[in-house]
């Protein structure tokens, strides 16, 4: 008899953790199946802003690229400007764009070495992009190329309504065009490392 009731018991307590069991792994998927809708949902619309951005630099640019101001020496000028407007949010996180070109320092590297293995560096072929990423949980970051422009663009905006302006600069004699979403007040140029 006493063998009888701990057999029950035993039984009981098998079933107990099955079931625990069995709710834990309910839980987990369940917390898997929303986290990967989350990032899905806010890749999607971090593609979407990406886009948005995308569209409005190249119109500033091919308004503006034609223009015949020509800024004295170690000077900039503003040549033109829009208002961008984004979501302050992205599925109910706060997120910023980047805009990042690849200076003439990163299409020069063949061959990278460390620690005795050597790596292929990966190159784009326009440079400019822009880099959309959530600044919470889930951190999400979309990089997207910014087609058909040939100057560079720099800046930065947190997800909120921004300036994108068209700058044209003559650094010691030499003209240049620039992009800049956000306010940003230097220009930023990687030329050599030492």
């Amino acid at each position: 008899m006493h063998s009888k009731g701990q057999s029950e018991l035993i039984q009981y307590i098998l079933v107990i953790l099955f079931s625990m069991i069995v709710l834990v792994s309910i839980v987990a998927l369940s917390f898997s199946f929303y986290n990967n809708a989350i990032r899905s949902g806010v890749e999607q619309d971090l593609k979407q802003i990406s886009i948005q951005v995308s569209d409005y630099i190249v119109k500033l640019y091919d308004i503006s690229k034609n223009s015949e101001v020509a800024p004295a020496v170690n000077t900039s000028v503003l040549i033109n400007e829009a208002d961008l407007n984004l979501p302050d949010q992205v599925g109910r996180r706060n997120y910023e764009i980047l805009l990042s070109t690849a200076t003439s320092l990163f299409v020069q590297i063949q061959n990278v070495s460390i620690s005795n293995q050597n790596f292929t560096p990966i190159t784009s072929n326009s440079g400019a992009k822009i880099i959309a990423r959530t600044t919470q949980d889930p951190i999400v970051e979309v990089e997207f190329p910014i087609p058909n422009i040939d100057i560079a663009v720099q800046g930065k905006s947190i997800g909120q309504n921004t300036e994108l302006r068209y700058y044209r600069y003559n650094y010691n004699g030499n003209q240049y065009d620039r992009i800049v979403l956000g306010p940003a007040d230097v220009f930023i140029d990687i030329t050599k490392v030492s």
